[in-house]
């Protein structure tokens, strides 16, 4: 059964579970199908990517069950070359952690859309990204992409496997104490809304606008990130 503390973004995403499934009936790749999620050729996401990884239903239920969980045992280096843990992430603040998947167009198509939401809430949540790449990568990455927030590099997928991240473009939120509170496996317009309302609730503040122009409609997930 579903946590009431996850009902909203459940609901809004459960058109595109139908799909994912019906999609999956048909036929599926088999790394479509380990990942959890749904590939299909499509006009793809923001961007122009050729395929949609429509977010399936195994990695919905795994992503609830994640919800409450303590996880601040965290260390990486970041893309500024820092050694940092919780203290330096958080630094008070609730946190927002953005999986990325080296080499992958759905992480870079869909950065810009998380880029308006750290600007939105600016100053009352910090955000991070975690990608499967050593620090130069890391740094690369966040270079080109013009990333407002440090990206920490997890060459051997330690914090991927701790968050049990199939893909990139999973987004988690974490109170400033550690704590999972609220978890999708992919972006979608009624997501990234959510992403918003939870950031407001663990900041106790209003809130605030967000652009979601572009973003796809069904619930869709990045590339995954292998055995």
């Amino acid at each position: 059964m579903l946590r009431y503390s996850a009902y909203l973004p459940w609901l809004a995403i459960a058109a595109s579970v139908t799909i994912a499934g019906t999609v999956h009936l048909i036929g599926s790749s088999a790394a479509a199908q380990e990942s959890g999620a749904v590939t299909q050729p499509s006009a793809g996401p923001p961007g122009g990517s050729s395929t949609i990884h429509y977010v399936g239903p195994e990695q919905l239920a795994q992503t609830n069950s994640m919800l409450d969980l303590v996880v601040k045992d965290i260390e990486a280096t970041s893309s500024d070359g820092r050694h940092v843990g919780w203290s330096e992430i958080s630094a008070g603040l609730p946190v927002v952690m953005v999986f990325i998947k080296n080499g992958c167009p759905c992480s870079i198509e869909f950065e810009p859309y998380f880029h308006r939401v750290e600007e939105a809430y600016r100053g009352v949540v910090r955000f991070v990204g975690v990608i499967d790449a050593d620090v130069a990568s890391a740094r690369r990455y966040a270079i080109e992409h013009h990333v407002p927030y440090p990206v920490l590099a997890d060459a051997d997928r330690k914090i991927i496997r701790r968050f049990r991240a199939k893909n990139g473009c999973y987004v988690a939120v974490l109170t400033a104490d550690g704590v999972i509170d609220g978890y999708w496996p992919g972006s979608s317009e009624d997501a990234l809304l959510e992403l918003g309302r939870r950031i407001a609730k663990s900041s106790a503040m209003a809130e605030r606008s967000l652009d979601v122009t572009g973003m796809p409609k069904a619930l869709t997930t990045g590339c995954h990130y292998g055995p």
